[in-house]
């Protein structure tokens, strides 16, 4: 019947349509899965350049520290080199002495053997010393693997190699030292970290000429970590800039005598071992009187079984 044929015109039209619709959505899907793929490769392109960039950005970095590390090393070495000079010149002058009396006694004719043997073992001994101290001086420079060691035992050591500028200049280091404060790190570098701050005390010291010239280094043991104190009477840190100190470049010293890498470099070679250095303007009580002066603290973490 005619309602019939019309009934299947329409039936035949509304498949054909959704034929259409279906092959439309089917095109569509595939479009856009084309469109995705082609973003997915190009955010996979760009992710390898920026990880490119990044691993780039770190290799550079890593380069720059190490360029300042080394550049920290030489103007240590310079302040070493001050240090070996006035470490040998009392044995220098006594195989001087001792050689100029042998001399005297070979001019007069006088072979005594007692003599002699007690000069050339006074030499002997100005030698064994010296050779200690240049043993010392290098050993300060080799780069060492990371372990365990004796915190306290650094200040011993810094002391050791540059106590007798220290004493030259009328500078006195007075330490109050905890005994086995083993922490895990490199001892080298806290030794660079100790003479930096050392140092920049001594600086400020001579700059300002206080009544009290005394630096003052302890070290205790506080909640599981190792801690040293740095401490002088110079009158501080100005409040402006302390808490600025730490940052890359930063200092107070005319051009010719500070770069501004020592705090930084400290800062990261302790950070490195998981540590800490910070520091604060505190007051000494001395004879009575009180004495503001800065105070750098150096925490480091205890050394655990895992770190052996």
């Amino acid at each position: 019947t005619p309602l019939e044929e019309d009934f299947a015109a329409n039936n035949a039209m509304r498949n054909k349509i959704l034929i259409f619709i279906a092959a439309a959505l089917f095109l569509l899907v595939v479009y856009y899965s084309m469109i995705l793929a082609k973003r997915e490769n190009e955010l996979l392109s760009a992710n390898d350049i920026l990880d490119a960039k990044v691993k780039e950005e770190v290799a550079k970095n890593t380069q720059k520290e190490m360029q300042l590390i080394q550049q920290s090393r030489t103007a240590a070495m310079g302040e070493m080199m001050g240090a070996i000079i006035h470490q040998w010149k009392q044995p220098l002058n006594t195989i001087s002495i001792a050689n100029s009396s042998i001399d005297m006694h070979i001019i007069m004719d006088d072979f005594d053997k007692e003599i002699f043997t007690k000069q050339t073992e006074s030499i002997k001994a100005q030698i064994e010393y010296m050779n200690i101290t240049m043993n010392d001086f290098r050993d300060f420079f080799i780069t060492k693997e990371k372990s365990c060691f004796d915190m306290s035992q650094c200040v011993v050591d810094v002391q050791k190699l540059i106590g007798k500028i220290y004493e030259i200049q009328k500078i006195n280091i007075i330490s109050d030292l905890q005994d086995d404060l083993i922490v895990s790190g490199y001892s080298n570098e806290l030794n660079q970290v100790i003479i930096n701050i050392l140092n920049n005390a001594r600086d400020i010291i001579k700059e300002t000429e206080p009544e009290i010239k005394d630096i003052f280094v302890r070290s205790y043991q506080e909640n599981g970590s190792a801690y040293i104190t740095i401490t002088d009477c110079a009158g501080g840190v100005p409040e402006d800039i302390i808490d600025n100190i730490f940052e890359p470049y930063f200092t107070t010293k005319d051009d010719d005598k500070g770069t501004g890498i020592g705090l930084d470099m400290s800062m990261s070679i302790v950070q490195k071992v998981d540590g800490d250095l910070s520091v604060e303007n505190v007051t000494t009580t001395i004879d009575g009187k009180e004495y503001k002066g800065a105070q750098f603290t150096i925490m480091m973490r205890s050394c655990k079984e895992e770190d052996k």
